[in-house]
C-alpha cells in the first residue's frame, strides 16, 4: 500500500474536528433544550430538541468512526463518507435557511469542510492511488 497522502491525512483530521464540534453542538441541543429563547430561536419544542441533540451526537460518532476507517485507506469507506458529507452539506444548506446567527455560520463551516473533505477523498491523483490500492 503506498503511503498516506497528505490530503487524505488532513481529510481525517478535518472529520474528527467536524465530528468532535458537531458532539459539543448536540450536547448544547440537549442541555439548553428547555431554554425558552432556544425553543423561540429553533421553533421546536423541548421534546424534539432532545431528539436534534442525540441524533447530532450519534450522527458525530459515525462521522468519527468512518474518519477512522478512511484513514486506514478503505475504498469501501471512501464512498460511505462521500455519502455522509453529502447529508453534512445538506444539514449546512438547511441551516443556513432554517435558523440565524451562530447557526448559520455553523452551516457554512459544515458546507465547506464537507466540500474539502470531498474534494480531498475523490478530487486528487494521489487520493485515488491510495484508495485504489488500500484494503476493501
Amino acid at each position: 500500500m503506498p503511503s498516506r497522502p497528505f490530503i487524505v491525512g488532513l481529510v481525517c483530521v478535518l472529520m474528527w474536528i467536524q465530528a468532535a464540534a458537531a458532539i459539543v453542538a448536540g450536547i448544547v441541543i440537549i442541555v439548553e433544550r428547555n431554554d425558552p429563547q432556544v425553543r423561540i430561536d429553533t421553533d421546536l419544542a423541548s421534546s424534539s430538541l432532545l431528539w436534534v441533540g442525540l441524533l447530532t451526537i450519534l450522527w458525530a460518532v459515525l462521522t468519527a468512526l468512518l474518519a477512522g476507517w478512511l484513514w486506514q485507506g478503505s475504498n469501501v469507506v471512501r464512498f460511505f463518507v462521500g455519502l455522509l458529507m453529502a447529508f453534512w452539506i445538506a444539514g449546512g444548506v438547511y441551516a443556513l435557511f432554517a435558523f440565524d446567527g451562530h447557526s448559520r455560520t455553523q452551516g457554512v463551516t459544515q458546507i465547506i469542510i464537507a466540500l474539502v473533505v470531498l474534494w480531498g477523498i475523490f478530487g486528487t491523483d494521489k487520493a485515488r492511488r491510495f484508495f485504489a490500492a488500500g484494503t476493501a
